[in-house]
């Protein structure tokens, strides 16, 4: 839960996408996953060199994704401040109220989509 769980969460995510997705900026296609963590071998059936270059490609995304929710959260301080402080008067809020917070900042609710 909490932050830490966001983390584990998006590296599995960017693990996925270029280990097995083949979804990294190399273009290298296929299941490398298998073939490095595979229950039938005693060693793994890719180079330490490989491994690392999809490890990087992890790790590009990672930081890319870092970056954009950075410019994301500068670009909405005024709004984030301002759920800050109706966050602490009210301890929480329900979808209604956060959609009516919205509306009143002259921002749309926003939806996974739109993020």
């Amino acid at each position: 839960p909490g932050a830490e769980g966001d983390f584990t969460s998006s590296i599995k995510i960017a693990h996925k996408m270029v280990w097995k997705w083949g979804m990294g900026e190399s273009g290298y296609i296929g299941n490398f996953h298998e073939l490095y963590f595979n229950d039938y071998q005693q060693m793994p059936l890719m180079s330490e060199e490989m491994k690392s270059k999809l490890d990087i490609e992890t790790q590009e995304i990672l930081q890319k994704c870092l970056k954009e929710t950075e410019k994301l959260l500068n670009r909405e301080l005024i709004l984030l401040d301002a759920l800050a402080k109706e966050l602490l008067e009210k301890e929480e809020l329900n979808y209604l109220e956060l959609d009516e917070f919205y509306k009143k900042h002259g921002k749309a609710h926003p939806t996974s989509s739109s993020l």
